[in-house]
């Protein structure tokens, strides 16, 4: 889901907006396998913070939901900050942006 995701987005990058599939397959399998990284370092976070390896397999939902959306974003507005400021990637007219204090594009924070 991560790479059909990553896909999905290219057009909206400045760097890859005219590139074919194709030509975007390796940076964005990189880029899916990093999240898969970010995806369970939350997962692991959430299991150190609650003091249970299986946290995330319990019955409360709510509490994994609630951590993986507060965690993601915030991890995915630091990681959308620190590239664009070093230059490693720019958004074109295509990417919609999340206004006020965050100035992140939309499709990298949804996908968190």
């Amino acid at each position: 889901m991560n790479e059909i995701w990553e896909m999905a987005q290219m057009p909206a990058y400045v760097e890859t907006a005219e590139y074919s599939w194709t030509s975007t397959l390796g940076l964005c399998t990189r880029a899916a396998v990093g999240d898969v990284g970010i995806i369970l370092g939350l997962y692991a976070s959430g299991a150190l913070a609650a003091g249970d390896p299986r946290w995330g397999l319990r019955a409360r939902w709510n509490r994994y939901a609630t951590a993986a959306a507060v965690l993601g974003l915030t991890y995915a507005v630091l990681v959308e900050h620190a590239a664009l400021d070093a230059g490693r990637w720019a958004y074109n007219e295509q990417m919609p942006i999340v206004p006020m204090f965050v100035g992140t594009g939309l499709w990298p924070l949804l996908h968190k």
